[in-house]
């Protein structure tokens, strides 16, 4: 039942946020009233264990937005901040590898043993004579 509740409170947080004046809120005040909207409904009746449940779904609902609001850049328009170093850093789509497997020193490395000759190194081995 816990969980239940839980979910519900989550998701009714959430669906909050389809009402027009809630949803035109920033998120750390929308999330804000969220959580003491969650606090309080327990308290409305005590003996209703699930109106508990679902108040701790709303307050976690409530830290989601707050958390969003608190860390979203605080400035209208400093989204893009960075952008400008996108093409400055090398990717794999800078270079075009298509043929690559035609280049002689890596064409065939699978099928060569890499630890050729150490076979017969170790066989031929004499500690005594080294």
């Amino acid at each position: 039942m816990r969980i239940g509740g839980v979910a519900a409170g989550a998701v009714g947080g959430e669906l909050l946020n389809k009402i027009a004046f809630v949803g035109n809120l920033k998120p750390a005040l929308r999330g804000g009233i969220k959580i003491i909207a969650g606090a309080v409904l327990p308290e409305l009746m005590p003996k209703q264990v699930m109106l508990g449940h679902i108040g701790d779904g709303l307050i976690a609902a409530g830290a989601i937005d707050t958390y969003n609001g608190l860390t979203s850049p605080p400035v209208e328009g400093l989204e893009g901040i960075g952008d400008q170093f996108d093409d400055k850093f090398v990717t794999d789509n800078d270079y075009d590898l298509s043929g690559i497997e035609d280049y002689d020193p890596i064409n065939g490395i699978d099928q060569e043993n890499p630890m050729g000759g150490v076979d017969e190194y170790f066989e031929n081995y004499d500690p005594e004579n080294n």
